[in-house]
């Protein structure tokens, strides 16, 4: 599940980061967060900014970036999906 995320939403789009490093970026994190939520039924943001300007993504952001860097890495990215019972089965 971790590395179809970062396979998936790790695409480098900006140009001073490579695709497929070892972080998700805001942006790329956002998108994840935003198509999952899509995914599951959860369509509560009418647009991509209106999730990005929303204090609760911000939150959530922060939840997952246990060190501050700024992005989320793969052990971020699974220590958070841990929490969720059953998801890492």
């Amino acid at each position: 599940m971790i590395e179809n995320v970062f396979n998936t939403y790790n695409v480098g789009e900006d140009d001073e980061e490579e695709s497929g490093d070892a972080e998700l970026d805001t942006d790329e994190f956002l998108e994840f967060i935003y198509v999952s939520l899509i995914e599951n039924g959860f369509r509560k943001y009418d647009t991509f900014k209106g999730m990005q300007t929303d204090p609760n993504f911000k939150q959530c952001f922060d939840d997952f970036d246990d060190d501050g860097s700024g992005s989320v890495s793969k052990d971020e990215l699974k220590d958070f999906i841990r929490t969720i019972p059953g998801l890492l089965s």
